[in-house]
């Protein structure tokens, strides 16, 4: 599944109009968390980070925003940490949840295809799209996923950050 055969979709969960965009600047990004964990990223250079070189420690502001998920094989993917404006923001409080194309749950099943595409990508990707629920307005935000990798150049997680955009 090609990412830019993919950039729009209409969906029929909390998410709607969701555009996908890989990133090559932090200057292509609107929010200032997002901005924040792209540039730690870039830091690294040519080897991109590993999951033990993020330390949410260095980083308690953005503690809120942050989810964090392994790779378990190239098509599974476990939910280990989600932060509470990231729960309160996709209306579900994401730990502990293992996604794949073939999970019960559609939102599990569309976010799997989407790790998908990224394990492709090798590189940090931007969502900017809106979030309905019945008990309150559509919310606009912006999130990054970066991979970390293990020595060998494998995927092994994502971070990410995911935050409103205020109006």
């Amino acid at each position: 599944m090609d990412l830019s055969s993919k950039l729009v979709s209409d969906r029929e969960d909390n998410f709607h109009s969701i555009e996908r965009k890989p990133l090559n600047s932090v200057d292509e990004l609107h929010l200032e968390k997002t901005s924040e964990l792209l540039s730690w990223w870039k830091s690294f250079g040519a080897t991109p980070p590993t999951r033990s070189d993020f330390d949410i420690i260095k980083f308690p502001h953005l503690a809120p925003n942050i989810y964090l998920i392994e790779v378990i094989s190239p098509t599974r993917f476990l939910y280990r940490l989600c932060g509470e404006e990231v729960g309160r923001l996709v209306g579900r409080a994401y730990r502990m949840v293992e996604m794949s194309p073939t999970s019960d749950v559609m939102e599990d099943r569309l976010l799997a295809d989407y790790l998908i595409m990224l394990m492709d990508l090798k590189g940090p990707c931007t969502c900017r799209g809106s979030l309905k629920f019945f008990d309150r307005d559509f919310s606009l935000f912006e999130s990054l996923d970066v991979p970390l990798m293990d020595e060998d150049g494998n995927i092994t997680h994502f971070l990410g950050v995911l935050d409103e955009i205020k109006r």
